[in-house]
């Protein structure tokens, strides 16, 4: 687990988040930058292939503090990658649009996502 966390963390989480300012808050795009995280991002996305079983979850029949790790992970990178390359995360891992239908549907995930869209809308509002 510590492993696919890890893959998670250093290929998509931190590489994406060097994208932040352009696509959350209206920055420049930094090309440079974007054509240095794609081949990394591609790169992690196949070490997270080898590592995930999707069993339902992604280290076999029991969540783990993995799928949540990665699910919030992955839903900014996703929107990053949509925004900067045009390219959907999700449909470059097999599974792993099931594995997002799965997350969405839990009570944590359910109660969490409630609370960051308030707090969002009241950033934008104030």
């Amino acid at each position: 687990m510590v492993q696919l966390i890890k893959v998670i963390e250093l290929y998509i989480g931190i590489e994406s988040a060097r994208l932040n300012s352009s696509v959350f808050f209206g920055g420049e795009l930094n090309q440079a930058i974007a054509d240095g995280v794609k081949p990394t991002m591609v790169k992690g996305v196949a070490a997270f292939n080898r590592l995930t079983r999707f069993s339902p979850y992604l280290m076999g029949s029991e969540i783990t503090m993995a799928d949540f790790f990665a699910y919030y992970t992955f839903s900014n990178a996703r929107i990053i990658a949509k925004k900067t390359w045009g390219g959907d995360l999700v449909a470059d891992i097999p599974g792993l649009r099931e594995w997002v239908q799965l997350m969405v549907e839990r009570p944590t995930i359910v109660q969490v996502n409630k609370e960051n869209k308030e707090a969002m809308a009241g950033l934008s509002a104030g």
